[in-house]
């Protein structure tokens, strides 16, 4: 597991193309990356007081065996209970290799105490997931 966390300002750069107001988030830029052989892992849990808005969100899953469960890149709260499924992915035939990501214009929302986890679907899965965002007070 691994993770960093650096100060960011981020605003659209062309904001004159757009109509309306268009947001700009100021806090610390956090990019967060796990991997798993079977089982769940968290790859990031949000620090207390914190905010975390999720702009970017990569996945990919090896299949190592015969099976058929889909393998999660999930948010879940401070109970453990599913908030939102970022991906869910099958992965059919021994060998096979499936990846995916994301570009969010309008940030996921994860408040204090949430996780970012993976799960693999089967014990042969090799699942592996990141993101990028912006920690901001809440």
């Amino acid at each position: 597991m691994g993770s960093n966390t650096e100060p960011i300002t981020w605003n659209e750069e062309n904001q004159v193309k757009w109509v309306g107001i268009r947001p700009g988030y100021h806090g610390d830029q956090v990019t967060a990356y796990n991997s798993v052989a079977a089982g769940t892992a968290i790859v990031y849990t949000v620090p207390a007081g914190k905010t975390l808005l999720i702009f970017n969100t990569s996945m990919s899953v090896s299949r190592n065996a015969v099976g058929v469960s889909p393998a999660y890149f999930i948010l879940r709260d401070s109970g453990d209970v599913l908030v939102h499924e970022i991906y869910k992915i099958y992965v059919n035939g021994v060998g096979s290799v499936i990846s995916v990501s994301t570009a969010r214009y309008s940030p996921l929302i994860a408040p204090a105490d949430y996780d970012i986890t993976i799960q693999s679907g089967i014990a042969a899965d090799n699942v592996a997931g990141s993101f990028e965002g912006i920690l901001v007070d809440a």
